[in-house]
């Protein structure tokens, strides 16, 4: 049969055939029309239960897309909160970056947590670094005057890709012969 046919005119050839038929034909037919008929629904039931997960699965995404959505939204708002300084964040921003401004208040804090009677007893309005450095005795100021470096020596040997490494700490006074020694 070909697919062109109107269910009319199928429906009439089919009839054609059942009356040609004997009654056992007649009841394989009918049997197979039954068969096709159960296949038709079980697969319209399995094509109805694809479009409720598929209705499902799209009313999920959507709501995902909306909560994405919402959070773009947000970090939109505080990107430009951020983007736009009040007045009095300036101000911190310079102290931060500032260190004699830094360094300035630090001196004012001080000096408000001096009693008053204080301030004429040899406490100094200005600090100097050079009065903050710790001093250390000569002998260990020489020690470490003393300068050490290293040194690596690679040694390739001929017709090689090996490579090997030694390192040395030496100081001003080192020689060779005291490296190969």
């Amino acid at each position: 049969r070909s697919s062109s046919k109107s269910p009319q005119a199928m429906a009439d050839e089919d009839n054609d055939d059942i009356e040609n038929m004997d009654i056992n034909a007649c009841r394989d037919k009918l049997r197979q029309l039954l068969a096709e008929k159960a296949r038709r629904k079980e697969m319209t039931e399995r094509l109805d239960e694809k479009i409720k997960a598929l209705n499902n699965e799209l009313a999920a995404r959507r709501e995902q897309a909306e909560e994405k959505k919402r959070v773009l939204a947000e970090l939109r708002q505080k990107n430009r909160e951020l983007e736009e300084p009040e007045e009095g964040a300036d101000k911190d921003r310079t102290l931060a970056v500032d260190p004699d401004i830094i360094r300035s208040h630090v001196e004012e804090f001080l000096r408000s947590q001096v009693p008053n009677g204080a301030s004429g007893r040899g406490i100094k309005k200005k600090f100097e670094d050079t009065e903050l450095m710790v001093n250390k005795p000569p002998d260990q100021q020489r020690k470490e005057a003393i300068v050490v470096d290293t040194v690596l020596v690679i040694y390739v040997p001929p017709n090689s890709e090996q490579r090997y490494k030694l390192s040395y700490r030496i100081d001003e006074t080192t020689t060779v012969r005291q490296l190969r020694n």
